[in-house]
């Protein structure tokens, strides 16, 4: 196949028609971004609550993989992204699962995996016509995946095994003991299996908030949920010591311009209604795992080159100090 390199996601539309894509494949920040715009449009021109039929009409009767209909019915979003992509996918980051079913359902295929560098790189990835969206997948041909020390939720870190797995890393055989063991590879992820064997990640293990009481709280599940706010550009979670011990923190990076366009530019006001929305997230999770603190950005993120926040740079954890009014 061709390879066509974007040039930014400002012109990820129109490298798209130019290039005539068959496959769209990017990280979760790029398809937010687009699906972000659609929801936008849809409301600006008053389509929002048709469009919202419409997708939940094809969810129903199973339409994702009925091209010739749900090019007629999502009409206005296929001649945005062009009739020639038969399939988008998501890697280097966990992807909002609404995401997946919204293109889905509009007509785009849309999968996602899971993988890593130590394995050449695919674990578990899903298939076009049979995948779940808040799933990476189930494990490739040959890779054996398990579960070890797993919690009361079944929950536990992913291990697996195969002839992707590598050697080790170059002239540093202490690293290599740390993750290899017995030809096993340890991924430093957490995770579980449902009972279709299909494998959820949760989060990272050197990034899981434990609490006083000894309750592991994944700061990327409740990211999830801070996310789904159009409010909130990207949300960054980590645990804050304090005297009374560990509490939920949370960072955020506002839309800025969506408050613009609606006349909102005081930061107070903008905190008012950010605190807002993160208590609504806040009613969606259990009591130990709901933010306690929460505070504007001082500035964008500083992110890795696949547009991963880097959840330790202490730069990302400085926010404003505000109280709500």
């Amino acid at each position: 196949m061709t390879v066509a390199i974007c040039e930014s996601l400002k012109h990820m539309q129109s490298n798209l028609l130019e290039s005539n894509a068959d496959v769209l494949l990017g990280v979760p920040l790029l398809f937010e971004n687009v699906h972000r715009k659609i929801w936008k449009k849809a409301e600006k021109d008053g389509s929002r609550e048709k469009l919202e039929r419409a997708i939940e009409i094809s969810k129903k009767m199973n339409l994702r993989n009925s091209p010739k209909v749900t090019r007629r019915m999502f009409k206005s979003v296929h001649k945005v992204l062009g009739d020639k992509p038969y399939i988008f996918i998501a890697g280097g980051a966990a992807i909002n699962p609404k995401v997946i079913e919204d293109f889905e359902a509009m007509g785009f295929p849309m999968i996602q995996g899971y993988g890593m560098t130590e394995n050449a790189p695919i674990i578990a990835v899903n298939q076009d016509r049979y995948s779940k969206a808040a799933s990476v997948g189930k494990p490739m041909p040959g890779t054996e995946v398990r579960i070890i020390d797993k919690d009361e939720d079944g929950i536990g870190e992913v291990i697996c095994k195969g002839p992707s797995v590598m050697m080790g890393y170059y002239n540093d055989p202490e690293s290599t003991a740390k993750v290899i063991k017995d030809g096993w590879l340890y991924t430093g992820d957490y995770g579980y299996f449902d009972d279709d064997d299909f494998l959820y990640l949760t989060g990272r293990k050197k990034s899981v908030i434990v609490t006083k009481g000894g309750k592991n709280i994944f700061p990327e599940e409740v990211e999830y949920y801070i996310n789904q706010s159009e409010y909130i550009k990207e949300g960054l979670v980590y645990g804050e010591e304090t005297e009374s011990g560990v509490i939920v923190t949370a960072v955020i990076c506002p839309d800025y311009e969506l408050f613009k366009e609606e006349g909102i530019d005081k930061d107070i006001e903008i905190y008012n209604r950010i605190y807002d929305e993160v208590e609504e997230a806040n009613k969606k999770m259990s009591s130990y795992k709901r933010v306690v603190r929460t505070g504007l950005a001082e500035a964008d993120f500083i992110k890795t080159t696949t547009q991963k926040i880097k959840r330790f740079e202490k730069a990302n954890r400085r926010f404003k100090k505000m109280k709500r009014e």
